[in-house]
């Protein structure tokens, strides 16, 4: 299934969105739970594919500059740290932020509050993920 992912995190001095296409091999009947393991397995396995991938060095033509200073940071996609991300401890971490309420689930526009609320998915739904960030001290 094709669906439409979009990260966004509150608290930039720059709203940084950035959507992509996924597809992932997914029940069109399921809940939040599953759907959102499947997208942090899918995001693994890219992100280790990526960390074993060749370390030539890539050189960037004029418009993957200006792609890049779009986001406000132009760099190689150099990889120093060759560790690959545990997929079961990263399904866990994302849980428990969703629960703890650190980051909010939309789909299509509407909030899921619950990790077994039970949703329909259609291809091109659009997903978005919105990490929050709060501030924290004392007022006197």
């Amino acid at each position: 299934m094709k669906l439409i992912f979009t990260i966004k995190s509150l608290g930039k001095k720059r709203p940084f969105l950035n959507k992509i296409d996924i597809s992932i091999d997914i029940e069109s009947d399921t809940n939040l739970r599953e759907l959102l393991g499947k997208i942090v397995s899918q995001q693994v396995k890219e992100f280790n594919e990526r960390k074993s991938s060749s370390n030539l060095i890539q050189f960037m033509n004029e418009s993957t500059i200006k792609d890049n200073a779009d986001t406000g940071s132009v760099k190689f996609n150099d990889q120093y740290n060759l560790t690959e991300a545990d997929e079961v401890k990263a399904i866990e971490t994302v849980l428990l932020a969703f629960e703890d309420g650190l980051i909010a689930f939309f789909l299509n526009d509407n909030q899921l509050e619950n990790l077994d609320t039970s949703i329909q998915l259609n291809d091109d739904d659009n997903i978005s993920i919105i990490r929050l960030s709060f501030l924290s001290g004392a007022i006197w």
